[in-house]
């Protein structure tokens, strides 16, 4: 499976977004995966160019909850969801190569507690639930993605 990188999007019209951002997940394989809760399902750092960790604020650290499966997953009504009838399934089903990417509204000026303008390495790591023949779900994390970032510091 390959964890593709973090990019800076593009409206359909080709305006710049700078805040948006995607990571995208392709491969071909016999594991299935299952997306956990949007607040679980990626953490992310931001470092400067020093390779100093940034602390979050109260809303970066919102991202990268702990794991946990939430009840529709462990019920299998996640599969019943009106999300899943309009292409947004939790599971994803790698056999015949598929792929996946999650697009985010990511404001790192309100994320971190950023200070001084300058170049900044955003990290992000994707996680999943994958789930063991006796259906107990277990995380699976993916290896993190980089990217880099030219920030003008805090507003």
């Amino acid at each position: 499976m390959t964890v593709g990188g973090l990019h800076n999007g593009v409206t359909t019209d080709g305006r710049q977004v700078k805040n948006l951002m995607w990571v995208g997940i392709l491969g071909r394989t016999n594991l299935v995966a299952y997306k956990p809760l949007p607040k679980q399902a990626f953490d992310a750092q931001l470092f400067d160019a020093n390779g100093k960790e940034i602390k979050k604020t109260f809303f970066g650290r919102q991202l990268g909850k702990p794991l946990q499966p939430d009840k529709k997953l462990l019920d299998g009504s996640y599969a019943t969801d009106i999300s899943a009838m309009f292409g947004q399934s939790r599971e994803l089903v790698f056999t015949y190569g598929a792929g996946d990417q999650h697009l985010w509204d990511l404001e790192l000026m309100k994320m971190f507690k950023i200070v001084e303008p300058g170049d900044y390495r955003l990290q992000v790591t994707v996680r999943l639930f994958v789930r063991d023949t006796n259906g107990v779900f277990s995380p699976f994390i993916l290896p993190p993605v980089n990217t880099w970032i030219k920030l003008s510091g805090r507003r």
